[in-house]
């Protein structure tokens, strides 16, 4: 047999990696039909066949995109709309980085990644005329117990991973390993929003396993758990496979995040959440953290509000009430807003076992894409306390390129404790074990964590154990005229299409009842 060439090893890698991605999201939506229900979103306005007749007075806390998105929607519905923001800027945990970046380089801080099946982004994009620009799927480069290769190197000669794979591990491929043993777990199941009430028993089963608990019983070897949780921490930001459902790799499967291909906002992901702030107008107020959130126990017939909202804007405490409020904070935030009344035993259970990722940014700009001198692509997934890098400049155009570090508990809090130039000379020092080049080629850095950032408090949430099957329902579910919106509110979890899909959702909700 002739031996292939290494540029066709490097294709074959490349074929290997997007169909990886992709299989299973084909699979399930042949089987299934499971994208039939999420491929063509119909915005809150447009899901009403005409305006409020009665237009209401919405409260809504929190300008990220969920915020936005159903402060805009309500609006178009002829609602009086009142948005409190505690931040100076729209967009919440989407914020893109310029300043002091060389050549108009920009980073993603937050939010930045937008796949096929993210309807609700591609139809808001369209509308407000922002333009997307796709990424290229990159091959990783694997720096493991010290030792470096590509996935040409793994074709070439499987022992090269340094992990003690099972032969039919091996025979699965890397970037396969936990579709391997997580075929049983692709469920005959419709994964639109809030399925619980559809799952299958085996399912709901599934819900209440952790996924390192499930893989256990699938036979998986220590060293595929090893790998696994290494992938899951660094690249999903994801805890530890102890903490999450079974059922976390079928839904984002399912739902088609991490399938490639992948585009961006071009000109940076914040201009999104301008484009909704420009239509609200003074319709936001920036600089006005809740600190109370009251609800009257029962309408009265001389016109009372059914709720209140305190908050602070420079020395004044200053209050406003409506006919319903929309919640679009993280929880993190919302547990720390005074209630009045305090919310159900259910809610308050699903807002308590939640939990956030814990994800700290470094930005490495470097002179030039060095690394293509190796016949790398920007991508590296470590076993290192820095976790996973890859170029987040890809189409701009510089000479200069900037890395994304992405570093995750409980690495992330021993980097933020640091002052910046130890942070980035730690970085760099160890990214240098597998790019020694970025020693001379590293001109400067900047850091984000959203663990420290007082209106995040965390990255994004996690599919805890029962998420699916009875916390996400409950977080769903409105009291009183209170409804809560937000990636952690919906399948979509940790992206833009999740907020956005929530937005429409209690938009939708706060329009045909409390009135």
């Amino acid at each position: 047999m002739e031996t292939r060439t290494r540029k066709q090893m490097l294709l074959a890698s490349k074929e290997e990696l997007v169909r990886s991605r992709r299989d299973f999201l084909k699979q399930l939506a042949v089987s299934v039909g499971c994208l039939a229900a999420i491929t063509h979103p119909a915005v809150a306005s447009q899901k009403s066949s005409k305006q409020s007749n009665q237009p209401k007075k919405i409260i809504v806390i929190g300008a990220g995109l969920a915020g936005l998105a159903a402060a805009y929607e309500l609006d178009k519905l002829g609602h009086k709309v009142t948005v409190l923001e505690a931040r100076t800027r729209p967009g919440g945990r989407v914020l893109t980085l310029r300043e002091p970046l060389a050549d108009g380089l920009y980073v993603e801080a937050g939010a930045q990644f937008i796949y096929s099946t993210h309807k609700y982004v591609h139809y808001y994009c369209k509308a407000f005329g922002l333009p997307l620009r796709e990424l290229p799927t990159l091959q990783p480069t694997f720096y493991l117990r010290g030792k470096r290769f590509t996935l040409f190197d793994f074709h070439q000669n499987p022992s090269v991973v340094p992990f003690d794979l099972s032969p039919e591990e091996r025979q699965a491929s890397l970037l396969g390993l936990l579709k391997h043993y997580t075929r049983p777990l692709q469920a005959r199941e419709n994964w639109t929003n809030a399925p619980a009430k559809r799952l299958g028993p085996e399912s709901v089963a599934r819900d209440q396993q952790t996924l390192g608990e499930f893989l256990k019983q699938q036979g998986a070897s220590k060293a595929a758990l090893e790998f696994i949780g290494l992938f899951y921490d660094h690249y999903f930001n994801a805890p530890s496979l102890e903490k999450l459902s079974a059922l976390y790799p079928v839904v984002q499967e399912a739902l088609g995040n991490y399938v490639a291909p992948a585009w961006q906002i071009d000109g940076g992901c914040d201009r999104l959440p301008k484009a909704f702030a420009r239509k609200l107008g003074d319709k936001i107020v920036y600089n006005a953290p809740v600190t109370k959130i009251s609800q009257s126990q029962a309408r009265t017939r001389t016109g009372k509000m059914d709720v209140e909202v305190t908050y602070i804007q420079g020395e004044a405490r200053k209050k406003v009430s409506g006919d319903a409020l929309i919640c679009a904070i993280p929880l993190p935030v919302l547990r720390r807003i005074e209630l009045s009344p305090a919310f159900s035993q259910a809610k308050r259970r699903a807002l308590e076992s939640l939990e956030y990722a814990s994800a700290h940014r470094t930005f490495l700009q470097c002179r030039s894409r060095f690394w293509k001198e190796e016949n790398l692509e920007g991508y590296f997934i470590t076993d290192l306390s820095i976790g996973w890098l890859f170029e987040s400049t890809l189409g701009q155009k510089s000479e200069r390129s900037i890395l994304q570090c992405t570093t995750t508990a409980p690495h992330a809090a021993r980097l933020q404790s640091m002052p910046d130039a130890q942070r980035f000379r730690s970085i760099v020092d160890e990214a240098a074990r597998f790019l020694p080049k970025i020693q001379r080629e590293f001109e400067q850095g900047i850091s984000l964590s959203w663990d420290s950032e007082p209106w995040s408090r965390g990255g994004y949430s996690t599919f805890v154990p029962g998420y699916i099957t009875k916390l996400l329902s409950d977080l769903q579910k409105p009291e009183g005229c209170l409804h809560l919106a937000g990636e952690h509110t919906s399948v979509w979890h940790g992206s833009m299409e999740g907020a956005l899909e929530s937005g429409n959702r209690v938009a939708k909700e706060s329009h045909e009842s409390c009135g």
